[in-house]
């Protein structure tokens, strides 16, 4: 009788410590009470602390978590072929795929082929402070393309995430390539400019162009449009603060084939 039950239990599907656990109780109920008198007190004292070693053991497994940092499925979205004095941007969603809360911000980390030497492009945080389980943000941070970190042709990018609350943390990395070709001529440049003053913004501001403006947008740090116009064909466009929120911003600036883009800050 006591084989054919430990034989079902050995043959169900449970775990390897709860199958010892219950063989272990098996036992115990099959002795009669004076055969359990007949055992060594000291044989009963040492089963009871490898079974009490063994739930502790499994509670402590049970209780192992972190936060585990991955990028969105869209990855890393950036220009592949850049010029030096390009001001760039990496876009990506950012999620928490552990199994507990992330309670710090998140450092944007890049490193180049050049040096491989580790620069921050930016904090970033949660609008409630902290990234639940399975929770995702936003992030679109800017680097300038100059030959201090960039070299001519192509450039192997790494990118990850890092964080320090709470401990452990782990992320996975974005590795991509950059080609940087040779830096556009002095006076390609200049026609190409546009200006924003004042900035800092303090109720409204005036973009001047050196060719008609195709298309305008203005942008916050999470990437969204807060302004947008297209067909412009003028040199001229006025910004209003309006219900805008004081921050840093972004205005993108379409002229002919040539894209600009300029940081402002509205007080």
């Amino acid at each position: 009788m006591l084989f054919d039950l430990v034989l079902v239990i050995k043959n169900s599907s449970i775990t390897f410590w709860e199958h010892k656990i219950l063989v272990f109780f098996i036992f115990l109920s099959h002795f009669s009470s004076s055969s359990l008198h007949r055992i060594s007190n000291r044989i009963m004292r040492k089963y009871l602390l490898i079974l009490v070693a063994t739930l502790s053991l499994m509670g402590a497994k049970a209780q192992v978590a972190n936060v585990h940092l991955s990028f969105g499925s869209t990855g890393v979205v950036y220009p592949n072929q850049v010029n030096e004095g390009d001001l760039i941007s990496f876009s990506f969603w950012m999620v928490n795929t552990g199994n507990i809360p992330l309670t710090s911000s998140i450092d944007i980390l890049i490193a180049i082929d050049t040096s491989f030497t580790a620069r921050s492009l930016g904090d970033f945080m949660d609008v409630d402070s902290v990234l639940s389980p399975n929770d995702s943000i936003f992030i679109i941070t800017w680097d300038q393309v100059s030959s201090a970190n960039y070299k001519q042709g192509d450039n192997i990018v790494v990118i990850w995430p890092g964080a320090v609350s709470p401990f452990p943390i782990t992320a996975d990395e974005f590795v991509g390539n950059i080609h940087m070709s040779s830096p556009i001529s002095v006076q390609q440049k200049q026609s190409d400019e546009f200006n924003v003053y004042p900035n800092p913004i303090l109720e409204s501001a005036t973009i001047k162009a050196q060719q008609p403006i195709s298309t305008f947008k203005m942008i916050d740090i999470l990437g969204n449009a807060v302004r947008y116009a297209e067909n412009v064909q003028d040199n001229f466009i006025a910004i209003h603060k309006n219900e805008l929120e004081s921050g840093i911003y972004f205005i993108v600036i379409k002229m002919g084939e040539t894209t600009q883009i300029k940081k402002v800050i509205i007080k």
